[in-house]
């Protein structure tokens, strides 16, 4: 799945957007909605954030890896 940041130039932040829109189920021809990951932020949080979609996308573990390794860290403190 492809993903966007865009510039909000109203808001001067970004938001991190899935590229195709997604259907929408029901009556009538409504149109389609993104799907929304960061509403807004920072350019450095959005790329982040991207690159975390990325790498679950590509390996699914990764993203249990990562949540295992934070509970560990938040126990200690």
């Amino acid at each position: 799945m492809p993903y966007t940041v865009r510039y909000l130039p109203n808001k001067k932040c970004y938001s991190v957007r899935k590229k195709r829109k997604l259907k929408v189920k029901g009556k009538g021809k409504g149109k389609g909605k993104q799907k929304i990951f960061s509403k807004c932020t920072t350019r450095k949080k959005a790329y982040k954030q991207l690159k975390l979609l990325r790498a679950i996308e590509r390996n699914p573990k990764y993203f249990l890896g990562i949540r295992r390794k934070t509970k560990r860290n938040n126990k200690s403190k």
